[in-house]
């Protein structure tokens, strides 16, 4: 008996501690938008900081969306002011959206903004090499080439993360700070 019990122990432990792929799925063909009211704590509209000049269609296992056009930057931003980002991510449950235990906070956002090891590093990796300036200048120009509105969250130790999902952010650049959301679907890989 001592035995059954010490192997059905261990199967638990290795069972929970095999980590699962989930893959992450922008909803909406605008993908990143104005926040609603109740989310906004910022002091200027995402469309007077950028200007999306973007056609976004579906790739072609019409799954996930593909952005491909241009986003220009359009206010002016001290040299050297750090850019910073705090995000709250949220769950559909029971017909309303419900605080997870997500979060992302960077302090310096420049430094985090083309790593690899960062979430949206599939999305930023189509931007060409000398068009990565952060802070970006005014008027600065980021080019999107078959950008996917998809990502990937591999090894993950969560067995249930599957759902519909709200990611709330604020940007801090210089004295603004802009609030942007985005709708996405998460799913077992």
């Amino acid at each position: 008996m001592k035995s059954f019990l010490q192997l059905t122990i261990i199967l638990g432990i290795v069972y929970c501690a095999i980590g699962v792929d989930y893959v992450i799925t922008g909803r909406d063909m605008e993908f990143f938008k104005r926040c609603e009211k109740e989310d906004d704590e910022g002091n200027i509209a995402l469309d007077e900081v950028f200007q999306a000049n973007l056609d976004i269609s579906y790739a072609d296992d019409g799954e996930k969306y593909l952005a491909n056009g241009n986003v220009t930057f359009k206010i002016p931003i001290p040299d050297g002011a750090i850019v910073k980002a705090h995000a709250e991510v949220y769950k559909w449950q029971r017909g309303e959206w419900i605080r997870t235990m997500f979060s992302l906070k960077r302090d310096d956002l420049c430094q985090a903004m083309f790593s690899p090891l960062e979430i949206w590093s599939a999305a930023v990796k189509s931007i060409p090499k000398e068009e990565r300036i952060c802070p970006p200048k005014s008027d600065t120009v980021y080019h999107l080439v078959n950008t996917s509105f998809q990502g990937e969250i591999p090894n993950l130790l969560i067995p249930d993360l599957a759902g519909t999902y709200k990611i709330v952010a604020h940007v801090t650049l210089a004295e603004y700070i802009i609030c942007m959301s985005a709708v996405a679907d998460v799913w077992r890989a």
